[in-house]
């Protein structure tokens, strides 16, 4: 048996095909647009299921091959967003274009492209949440922070970051204690915060989820 790469590597390559009719119960054949798909080849993949649909005689396969024409055309435009604002330096509309770009990429193969997208999606994400946190947007940086947990666990420099904002939200969760009963609104607001901003494991975050039950 051949290894898996191996495999996929040899479906990859498969040459376009023009799709066979699909009446008299002949069963529609979707894998060599999917194949094109992985080799980027988009477009020839795109009208390789604009052929079949015109060519099935059953409407779920009518209905699958113009979803996933759609969804490839679909893809090839957020992915080539995506890639022009990452390497532009535009973090904000590299995370929302290759965010649908990953979307898509599922639902057209189940992920083939995922692990590349969700370097830039981590990357990104970063970027955004470590100026978010220069700039004292503690809540913004906090959210993206826990999205790059959510693409790249490692990554050192988010890592860094979230041992800052739980070093802020200790003094924040001080400040909602001493506000607890003179000013309970604001210590809600606190709490607020701290839950926004840091991730369901921390200590502190913890804390302020049952002080903001108690207020």
């Amino acid at each position: 048996r051949k290894p898996a790469k191996e495999t996929e590597e040899k479906v990859a390559a498969v040459p376009e095909k023009t799709p066979k009719p699909t009446g008299s119960g002949a069963v529609a054949n979707f894998t060599p647009g999917l194949a094109l798909y992985r080799s980027g080849r988009y477009k020839e993949a795109s009208a390789y299921f604009d052929k079949l649909a015109g060519q099935a005689d059953d409407e779920f396969n009518i209905k699958k091959a113009k979803n996933l024409s759609s969804q490839i055309k679909s893809f090839e435009s957020r992915h080539k967003e995506g890639n022009a604002a990452y390497a532009s330096g535009n973090h904000s509309e590299a995370s929302r274009s290759l965010t649908n770009a990953l979307f898509l990429d599922k639902k057209i193969s189940g992920g083939f492209y995922g692990d590349q997208i969700k370097v830039k999606l981590a990357e990104s994400h970063y970027q955004i949440a470590r100026k978010a946190y220069d700039s004292a947007a503690f809540q913004r940086a906090g959210n993206n922070a826990k999205k790059v947990m959510k693409y790249k666990r490692n990554h050192e420099g988010n890592r860094q970051l979230l041992a800052k904002l739980e070093t802020k939200g200790r003094g924040l969760y001080v400040d909602a204690q001493a506000a607890k009963k003179t000013d309970p609104k604001k210590a809600k607001r606190l709490c607020n915060t701290i839950i926004t901003m840091l991730p369901a494991n921390s200590d502190v975050r913890k804390k302020a989820e049952k002080l903001s039950k108690e207020l």
